[in-house]
């Protein structure tokens, strides 16, 4: 009798899971809301891909603006890209190949940005689990947490930036494998995240020390204040003994804030100030309640709490400029937001959850579906998501080029 009910139930959860990938490709949309329908705990890796995949494809037209216009220009000159020594090597070399071989098949543009968005939201998901596997959460609880989540990383950022969004993703990943799980597997995924974007084997190095020192909330708050002054001394030194020409030089611009679309002399107005305010707020906010939260005395989480200390005292050594601390501020930021939905859930917080995560909800109406709008008003997501996704083979890298005559030099889209 038993037998026959877990086959029952067995074939039962195929059966959802046949009908939601069906009309996952007829509609994303329906798709997603009825995987979401009664969904439980033997759905979530197929809802892992859903949400994946849905915010990949609702981005896949959005136009080539701001940094993605700049990926374009990349993207075209892949196919001159040649290594001839080992000082060729830059930050960009990882994106060159995969760019090449995109050349190479054939494959149109717009699917780099499919492919970065993916892999973010994916394993930013992957990383949540590994937290939820370790914890008895409702399943309510954990998917308010999946909100919080996908709204922190930001899709329509990690579909302009690509590279550091996607890197930031494996290496939480990673990260919680190897201090939550003890897999060793955790290691490939770092390595894999510093492929992505080299500028991430900053925050892998202070992992790996965290596995070997370890302080308290409060002695790695002192010690995040002090470094903090010395910042500027600090990541000077890191600039000398990075062993790429290229890549070190392309540090120091950024230190110097070359290349970064940042003027340390410009003049803000009223509304922009709020702006860049609202924009920083969710990493200063998560911060303090880290700091300010109790110590959590489940042994699988000491770990955590400890590379989060040590991670903490990284990000503010690099506080030289704003670029390169809220950079690697929002590499930390979802495993912080992780470590604070355990405590939140430990001290009956799901109210103070729902709160923060109304807030950052509110940021990302106003930071990126409004100043961002471009991506929405000219990429059709809501034709993405609502109409089958065989839609994308009949679009063709000429109609996705015919954004470029309404974009100008500097990625910004012409009203």
């Amino acid at each position: 009798m038993v037998l026959k009910n877990t086959e029952e139930f067995d074939l039962n959860l195929s059966l959802k899971k046949i009908y939601a990938t069906l009309l996952f490709s007829i509609s994303p949309l329906i798709g997603l809301f009825f995987l979401l329908n009664k969904i439980n705990r033997n759905h979530l890796n197929l809802l892992y891909i859903f949400i994946a995949l849905f915010f990949s494809l609702i981005l896949l037209k959005s136009p080539p603006i701001d940094d993605l216009y700049r990926y374009l220009q990349l993207f075209d000159r892949s196919e001159s890209y040649i290594i001839l020594s080992f000082q060729d090597v830059s930050s960009y070399t990882t994106y060159y190949i995969l760019a090449k071989l995109y050349n190479i098949l054939g494959i149109p543009f717009f699917y780099i940005p499919f492919f970065y968005v993916f892999i973010s939201i994916y394993f930013y998901l992957k990383t949540a689990d590994v937290v939820f596997k370790k914890n008895i959460w409702s399943l309510r609880y954990y998917l308010l947490v999946l909100l919080g989540m996908v709204v922190i990383v930001d899709p329509i950022l990690a579909s302009l930036g690509l590279r550091f969004s996607a890197a930031s993703a494996l290496f939480s990943y990673g990260a919680l494998l190897i201090l939550i799980e003890n897999n060793k597997k955790g290691f490939i995924y770092l390595f894999i995240s510093i492929l992505f974007h080299l500028s991430i084997a900053y925050l892998v190095v202070f992992l790996l020390i965290s596995f070997f020192v370890n302080i308290n909330k409060k002695v790695a708050l002192i010690f995040s204040l002090i470094s903090l002054l010395i910042s500027g001394f600090f990541m000077n030194l890191v600039a000398d003994y990075i062993p790429f020409v290229n890549i070190s030089q392309q540090f120091i611009d950024y230190l110097d804030n070359k290349g970064t679309g940042y003027d340390p002399n410009a003049v803000l107005g009223t509304s922009a100030i709020f702006v860049v305010f609202l924009s920083r707020s969710k990493n200063i906010i998560f911060w303090i309640f880290y700091y300010f939260s109790r110590e959590i005395e489940n042994r699988d989480f000491v770990k955590f709490s400890n590379g989060l200390n040590i991670l903490s005292i990284a990000v503010c050594l690099s506080a030289m400029t704003s670029i390169v601390f809220f950079r690697y501020a929002f590499g930390v930021l979802p495993l912080i937001y992780i470590f604070m939905a355990i405590v939140f859930y430990k001290n009956k917080g799901a109210i103070s959850l729902m709160f923060v995560s109304i807030f950052i909800f509110i940021q990302f109406i106003v930071i990126d579906v409004y100043i961002k709008k471009d991506s929405i008003i000219y990429g059709e997501p809501v034709k993405m998501a609502v109409f089958p996704v065989f839609q994308i083979l009949n679009y063709t890298d000429d109609e996705y080029r015919k954004h470029l005559m309404s974009i100008d030099e500097d990625g910004y889209y012409l009203k």
